[in-house]
């Protein structure tokens, strides 16, 4: 599969917004249950938020024959400390080695940054892919959407030396 890693562009939030929603919907559903997908798939991330993480964090897109199927969001929040905010995939890409790829880019980022521990809250679905890539949970906890609805997820870690 051809595809390339890319900064994600002001333009492409709609893009961007569908393959986090399919990659909910149709990835992580077997893990969680309808009203927690629903919950889940049904935030939408306002212009300012949008245009303030391309602006000053880590967001690449992966595209593959003009379409968005992917991306990955990662910030240095400063003192060390870093985080990977979303990984997402839609179906037609999952499985193809891309996510270790762009993770790796994320980590190198915030390494650059000064970051020596970098942090994620994963989803029961995502928890064994991080814990390939290094990172070890440090719980379970439940995260609340705005429509009230709670599902699990895990807060990992990787402590990190320059690459």
């Amino acid at each position: 599969m051809k595809y390339i890693i890319r900064e994600a562009q002001i333009h492409e939030k709609e893009a961007v917004n569908t393959a986090h929603v399919l990659s909910i919907r149709e990835i992580c559903s077997k893990d969680y249950s309808p009203e927690q997908i629903a919950g889940w798939s049904g935030v939408i991330y306002s212009d300012e938020v949008w245009i303030n993480s391309l602006t000053n964090h880590f967001y690449r897109v992966v595209e593959v024959d003009g379409a968005i199927e992917g991306f990955c969001h990662a910030n240095y929040h400063g003192e060390n400390l870093g985080e990977i905010r979303g990984l997402y995939f839609t179906p037609k890409i999952k499985g193809h080695g891309i996510g270790k790829e762009i993770v790796e880019l994320a980590k190198k980022y915030l390494i650059d940054l000064g970051a020596k521990k970098i942090v994620i809250g994963a989803t029961k679905t995502a928890k064994p892919f991080y814990e390939k890539m290094g990172f070890i949970a440090t719980g379970e906890e439940k995260l609340y959407h705005t429509r009230g609805t709670a599902f699990e997820y895990y807060p990992m870690e990787m402590i990190v030396t320059k690459l």
